[in-house]
């Protein structure tokens, strides 16, 4: 595609335009379960655009939303997709109410994932008038789910939905992401034995047992291991859930974790070094069982630099931005996953914000990144209609 072409599309980014469909989308709340409000919203804005599209229902409650640009032709180069939930507040001084201070714009879910939200809907307002001048079409979806159990992009995938490539929006802080850590949801049940409260040493503390296991695990070999690519995997307790409340010692404690893992780690791995750690515990007499339980379990996914949209997408990032992209690992799990192992579909991650403050009240993105991420989504999106697998 001739550079007369891309650079008239990029002017063609609307600041206000982006700013104004951002703070309404930091306006609904979205929360996982309730996306219909938002869902509604992003489909009757694009159809008023004159863009082609559909609800791709996922319940009887929620639907995805799916436009195309150029559906002229079945095939389609490249896929954008992003969430509209977000997860539930964790404090009461999240806000929704969206406020601009300097060049920033303030907003519970403005990160995770509103302002990429945002740019794939200007990039879709924007590609409708070169529809002529592609040769293949783009894909928008706007999926549900994705904060809880990915179903949105997993109905997706499921309904047939195909592209040579993908871009997920999650916000990397404008870094080109070709890879993603594994993810791994583990519950560990400890058991002790009870007595009566005022006599502990009569008991065995399943409480008690639960921190000396976090503090073996913590210890293991898991994350002694580095990357040098991915660097070392990680963890976070989520909850832990034990005793009565009654003047006993706790028999029984579950705490939930989830774990970050390099491309070499698998759901076998985990289980059997936790299971490993544990009868060591069991054996030393610190618990006197245990059972152990995995789910969402998502392996590592890695694109090669040579990659056409790793190599299509850095060459536009240099040509708008001027710079040489930097490279990044996602941390976290998302859609990503789905899109390249359910449907074969080589993905990156690419969007604004900073991903370490999402889920809190510090959330805020960048309004001068929210418009470069756009330029990048459009030059990318035209140039990729050009190109052939």
């Amino acid at each position: 595609m001739s550079s007369m072409i891309l650079d008239g599309a990029i002017k063609k980014v609307s600041k206000d335009n982006v700013i104004s469909v951002l703070k309404k989308l930091v306006s609904i709340p979205s929360m996982t379960g309730m996306e219909r409000e938002i869902s509604e919203y992003i489909f009757n804005t694009l159809s008023d655009w004159g863009i082609s599209v559909q609800k791709n229902w996922v319940d009887k409650k929620r639907f995805n939303v799916v436009a195309r640009i150029g559906t002229r032709e079945k095939a389609h180069s490249l896929m954008f997709n992003g969430h509209v939930d977000t997860v539930y507040p964790e404090t009461s001084e999240e806000s929704f109410e969206p406020k601009i201070i300097g060049n920033k714009l303030y907003g519970f879910g403005s990160v995770d994932m509103k302002s990429g939200l945002s740019a794939m809907m200007e990039t879709a307002r924007i590609l409708i008038d070169f529809e002529n001048n592609m040769e293949r079409g783009i894909i928008f979806s706007f999926v549900v789910d994705e904060e809880r159990d990915g179903k949105g992009t997993l109905h997706l995938v499921k309904s047939g939905i195909r592209s040579n490539w993908a871009i997920v929006a999650e916000p990397t802080n404008m870094k080109i992401v070709p890879w993603q850590m594994g993810y791994l949801d583990v519950a560990v049940t400890i058991y002790g034995k009870p007595a009566h409260g005022s006599f502990p040493n009569r008991g065995l503390n399943a409480i008690y047992g639960v921190f000396k296991f976090l503090e073996f695990f913590a210890d293991s070999k898991l994350f002694k291991v580095e990357d040098k690519i991915f660097g070392r995997a990680s963890f976070n307790v989520n909850k832990i859930f034990g005793g009565s409340g009654q003047l006993i010692v706790p028999h029984q404690c579950r705490v939930e974790i989830n774990i970050n893992l390099l491309p070499n780690q698998t759901e076998s791995t985990v289980r059997e070094e936790i299971a490993k750690i544990l009868e060591i515990l069991k054996e030393g007499g610190y618990i006197s069982g245990f059972r152990i339980s995995t789910s969402d379990y998502g392996p590592a996914t890695k694109l090669n630099g040579d990659e056409t949209i790793v190599r299509t997408i850095c060459e536009v990032y240099r040509k708008i931005l001027g710079v040489d992209p930097e490279l990044s690992v996602m941390k976290s799990w998302t859609d990503t996953e789905t899109l390249i192992t359910k449907a074969k579909i080589p993905t990156i991650i690419f969007g604004p914000g900073d991903i370490t403050i999402a889920h809190t009240p510090e959330e805020h993105v960048s309004i001068k990144d929210v418009l470069n991420a756009t330029k990048v989504y459009v030059a990318t999106a035209l140039s990729l209609s050009h190109t052939s697998t």
